[in-house]
């Protein structure tokens, strides 16, 4: 997707509230800032390590990561406020903005690529349809974990 299309979806999606957001991406239309922490989001998840516990798949990204995504989020609201100081409600509001946008910065390619149909336990011999379970490793499992693991590391700051 285009860094400009991304920002105008963002201009105009009545969810994002933060004003300072809106003018920082009027202002500089051609900012790749929050495409790119949308897209590293996106990567994170990519390149997460799957594994099979049981009958669940499970990811795990690591910390490392994770608190290199909170380094540069803390960056880009220090830099829409002009500050050393961390506004936490900016803050919330760009993880909002990665929750609800790091999926279109994925390819279609990423996006065949990370997904898997697991077959039913029987092999139940049907003239049609797809039946099994469908899993989408492209999107987090549990994005309130993932939130409190960022702004976790970013207390550290």
């Amino acid at each position: 997707m285009e860094i400009n299309s991304f920002n105008e979806l963002i201009i105009s999606d009545v969810n994002t509230v933060n004003s300072e957001i809106k003018e920082y991406l009027k202002e500089n239309p051609e900012s790749g800032v929050l495409y790119d922490l949308c897209r590293q989001t996106y990567m994170l998840v990519y390149n997460a390590e799957i594994s099979k516990k049981g009958d669940k798949f499970q990811i795990f990204i690591p910390d490392t990561e994770i608190k290199k995504l909170s380094e540069k989020i803390v960056e880009f609201a220090k830099t829409l406020k002009n500050s050393n100081s961390i506004d936490q409600d900016l803050i919330h509001e760009i993880i909002d903005i990665l929750k609800r946008y790091y999926l279109k910065t994925a390819t279609n390619e990423e996006i065949r690529s990370r997904t898997h149909l697991e077959p039913p336990a029987t092999q139940d011999n049907r003239p049609f349809g797809v039946f099994g379970t469908y899993y989408d490793f492209n999107r987090l499992p549990n994005w309130e974990e993932f939130k409190e693991r960022l702004i976790s590391f970013m207390k550290e700051l």
